[in-house]
């Protein structure tokens, strides 16, 4: 049973949820998000905190983003303080040009960060985007959030997949940010700096394992 109101729970999980959308949607109005906010907890059976309480906590997370030189647009000119490959510059540009044109968001020096971490990894630069605007959300999480830390695990195993590199007719499961917020795999804890489960969910891979984009992480609206 769900609660609403000022005594409602909120996990990690929901936590990170909370942090994820005032991140994603930094221009829209703290009411409106709030009001957004309430119909995704509820229907994901968290508890559902008061219009009010969610508007606070929008208001200090972007706060706290907003005072960090990582978070702030790339461009070449950043490189003096926040440097990458010079190998890795092309892959940057064509993630910043993808992320303004198609993903409708901000790059940001720490998404470049993590463009330079995994582009010989990926030559795809629709997934090479993607997924280290993932990594680039989930460290911001764990930066700003007291209830969860950052563990890169459920993401290592979505760039283990899109590396193509096989698991003898098992795969992975891409993980929705839910569980990615969680630190969680197909319901089992990943434990930090370790090896993935055994036991995974077949999802396909095989002569062609990249995933199609029904498989990667949607945004909620």
């Amino acid at each position: 049973m769900t609660v609403k109101g000022k005594r409602a729970y909120i996990p990690p999980e929901a936590e990170g949820i909370i942090i994820t959308r005032a991140l994603e949607y930094p221009r829209l109005k703290r009411t409106p998000l709030a009001e957004k906010l309430q119909k995704e907890l509820q229907s994901k059976k968290y508890d559902v905190p008061e219009i009010e309480v969610l508007e606070r906590k929008i208001s200090k997370y972007r706060q706290r983003v907003t005072a960090d030189p990582q978070d702030k647009p790339w461009s070449t000119a950043t490189l003096d303080n926040y440097p990458i490959p010079p190998e890795a510059l092309s892959s940057v540009l064509q993630a910043w040009v993808y992320t303004q044109e198609k993903m409708d968001g901000m790059f940001t020096i720490r998404h470049a960060k993590w463009v330079s971490r995994l582009y010989a990894a990926i030559k795809d630069i629709r997934e090479l985007t993607r997924l280290a605007s993932s990594y680039a959300t989930s460290e911001l999480i764990g930066e700003i959030s007291k209830k969860t830390t950052f563990n890169s695990s459920p993401l290592d195993l979505q760039l283990y997949a899109l590396t193509k590199v096989e698991l003898r007719g098992s795969s992975v499961k891409f993980a929705s940010q839910q569980e990615l917020v969680g630190v969680r795999v197909i319901g089992q804890k990943v434990r930090p700096y370790s090896t993935a489960p055994e036991k995974f969910v077949v999802c396909g891979l095989g002569e062609n394992p990249s995933p199609s984009k029904s498989q990667l992480p949607e945004r909620a609206w």
